[in-house]
């Protein structure tokens, strides 16, 4: 499945590597920020393509998987990027993005290890490697197609 939009699930510095690393691959991206009116404390929501708003205070909306899986929606993506802490600690919400259709969150950290399903292929990583995992597997899949292999 080639990943041409991603929801971040999360914010800050993370939320920006996410944005930057995704803007390298040609991925649109979509931001979230806690309530409207916080637009200006949150960078992401200018740098990413588009954002939406968790209608929550504070970090609350960012955990709130029934939120993300409508947001994920209307803002039609293919996948939901975690990023670091948050969701990104609970194997159930790949699950979750599943039996809503959306491609299973890229990252699930769970003891340490992180789950990835990419591809269709179920493996598991160290966080350290995970990251660079998923962004070559999409760099070599660009390439691929861009050689017509």
């Amino acid at each position: 499945m080639e990943i041409k939009k991603i929801l971040i699930a999360n914010r800050g510095e993370i939320a920006l590597r996410i944005i930057r690393a995704c803007k390298e691959m040609g991925i649109k991206t979509v931001a979230l920020c806690p309530q409207k009116g916080q637009e200006e404390h949150f960078l992401e929501t200018k740098l990413a393509d588009e954002f939406y708003y968790l209608e929550e205070e504070g970090i609350l909306g960012y955990l709130d998987q029934r939120k993300l899986i409508e947001i994920a929606k209307e803002a039609d993506v293919d996948a939901i990027h975690p990023g670091y802490g948050f969701l990104a600690e609970n194997g159930d919400f790949a699950d979750f993005c599943e039996k809503n259709d959306i491609s299973s969150a890229l990252v699930t950290t769970i003891d340490k290890e992180a789950r990835v399903n990419f591809n269709g292929l179920e493996l598991n990583f160290y966080p350290v490697a995970l990251y660079a995992y998923v962004i070559g597997m999409n760099s070599l899949e660009q390439k691929r197609n861009k050689s017509g292999h």
